[in-house]
């Protein structure tokens, strides 16, 4: 059973990859993008602050979906 639970967590995570892309982004920046929104690594000069919270948000569904399908308890709560 356990190596059947690993098995379809390796699916699902694959799978989320593909829901959730995180790439590099094409500035000079150095940050990454999730869903091709700009999340900046430490300069928040000449971000939009409603861009920042959306890729924030992302961020924070992954780590949900994530926290669940691993049965990891999250620390912190995101609401």
């Amino acid at each position: 059973i356990e190596v059947a639970l690993a098995a379809r967590q390796t699916v699902l995570i694959r799978e989320l990859r593909y829901v959730f892309p995180i790439t590099q982004s094409q500035d000079n920046h150095k940050s990454l993008c999730i869903l091709n929104v700009r999340l900046p690594n430490t300069d928040f000069t000449g971000c939009v602050e409603e861009g920042i919270a959306t890729a924030l948000g992302l961020v924070c569904q992954v780590v949900y979906i994530l926290s669940r399908w691993l049965d990891v308890p999250l620390r912190y709560s995101m609401t």
